[in-house]
């Protein structure tokens, strides 16, 4: 079994890289790995610990717990329901359906990940790439996690995202098509709002539209998702 130090530098990074992500100090960082404290995270933190250190849920779980037993044999006292409440804890973390601040706090997570991720394997990222990054849902951020590491030059991470970036406007353009097929010519104030829907709300419209009898149905559907 791992521990959280080991975890650490399978991952390749320093304590300050692990502080300055998940925000918090980097005596924080050192205690958890010695044993001295127990780490309490947030929802978000944990899942994103999950994917800083590129492990699963119960290899983080078995390392807190390992390294919370070399806590004890270095004489740091650790009350006995640490390892149990530790475990429930991370559970219940794991569990647990994120709100929306977890949701948000795991998207900035995540983008933050792999700005750092990329960021250390090409030296640079230009402001064009940083932004479009900025851009991305959690969904996206999730699946250019699973395959950045695959990249062997900035030219393939472009053309990730410029290939991201034209399904979405596809996408965009046969919603358009539907609905004007459907309610006739659409106001400038109705096409401005469906470009700023991201992919997952595009795929929740196309699954809704044809319900709608009027054009009201549409302004109601796009003022409750803008504003979420």
């Amino acid at each position: 079994m791992i521990d959280l130090r080991m975890l650490r530098q399978r991952a390749g990074l320093r304590i300050i890289d692990v502080a300055e992500l998940l925000k918090c100090s980097q005596s924080s960082i050192r205690n958890w790995e010695k044993g001295r404290t127990t780490p309490k995270l947030e929802i978000w933190q944990v899942f994103y610990l999950r994917d800083l250190y590129q492990c699963t849920e119960v290899e983080l779980k078995q390392a807190v717990i390992k390294s919370m037993g070399l806590g004890e044999k270095k004489v740091y006292k650790i009350p006995p329901l640490s390892c149990r409440e530790t475990v429930r804890r991370c559970e219940l973390a794991t569990d647990s359906q994120p709100t929306r601040v977890d949701q948000e706090g795991l998207e900035d997570g995540e983008r933050s990940l792999i700005l750092h991720l990329l960021t250390r394997k090409f030296s640079y990222l230009n402001p064009q790439i940083r932004y479009q990054i900025e851009l991305l849902s959690l969904e996206q951020l999730e699946a250019l996690l699973e395959v950045l590491l695959d990249f062997s030059s900035l030219t393939e991470l472009t053309r990730w995202l410029q290939g991201l970036q034209e399904g979405l406007q596809e996408g965009r353009s046969l919603i358009l098509r539907q609905l004007t097929r459907k309610f006739g010519q659409l106001s400038p104030q109705i096409c401005d709002q469906i470009e700023l829907l991201s992919l997952e709300q595009l795929e929740a419209l196309s699954e809704v539209l044809l319900d709608f009898s009027s054009l009201a149905d549409l302004t109601r559907w796009l003022q409750t998702n803008l504003g979420k």
